[in-house]
């Protein structure tokens, strides 16, 4: 935990730039976000195996399930609690709303401006 003191007195030190700042609450805001989304497919997928398993009439097989979807609960419950206060620090620091990305125009973006960048470079 000595790591964790330690991050948090750097992200807040106010020598700390700003941008280094909101870049790392932006990483913790995606991140947590990603797990979370992660942990919804899992207990969605053990799900489905639950029902399977009532099927079959395994009862080990559905009690192995329902630990493992409580876990998964759990763990769930922790990353939505990160991912929260990641949002609202993100915002306290930069003033807006966390929004996730849409991947598809990112990397529209980053082929446009690499085709600019290549079009400048070879006319000048």
């Amino acid at each position: 935990m000595e790591n964790l003191k330690e991050l948090v007195n750097l992200l807040s030190h106010k020598n700390t730039p700003e941008w280094v700042v909101s870049q790392t609450l932006r990483n913790l805001c995606y991140s947590s976000q990603n797990d979370i989304n992660y942990q919804n497919v899992a207990i969605g997928d053990l799900g489905r195996d639950a029902e399977e398993a009532i099927k079959e009439d395994n009862e080990y097989k559905l009690l192995k399930l329902q630990e493992q979807t409580m876990f998964r609960e759990e763990q769930l419950e922790v990353f939505e609690e990160v991912h929260a206060l990641a949002k609202a620090a993100f915002k306290e620091v930069t003033g807006s709303e966390w929004k996730p990305a849409s991947k598809k125009s990112l990397t529209n973006k980053n082929k446009t401006a690499t085709r600019e960048f290549w079009k400048k470079r070879n006319v000048g």
